[in-house]
């Protein structure tokens, strides 16, 4: 999966659960908080790649969190 495609998939994500969860007077910020939402995750993720890489030379791809950070960010 590229890191765009798993970039959108993070977001529909958060999106569709967020979509059904707030009232009416939120839903024109269901987008926003979705790539809040996302962007949170991804930092986690990068967080642990870095300590993975570091302490267990694991093949973690840090830079592919970091490419799906990005399109979060374009989206």
């Amino acid at each position: 999966m590229t890191p765009r495609e798993k970039a959108q998939e993070l977001m529909l994500k958060y999106y569709n659960r967020i979509e059904h969860k707030l009232s009416i007077d939120y839903i024109g910020h269901d987008w926003d908080i979705s790539k809040e939402c996302a962007l949170i995750a991804v930092d986690e993720l990068i967080k642990e790649s870095e300590i993975n890489h570091l302490f267990l030379n694991a093949g973690v791809s840090i830079y592919y969190w970091q490419e799906v950070k990005k399109e979060i960010e374009a989206l």
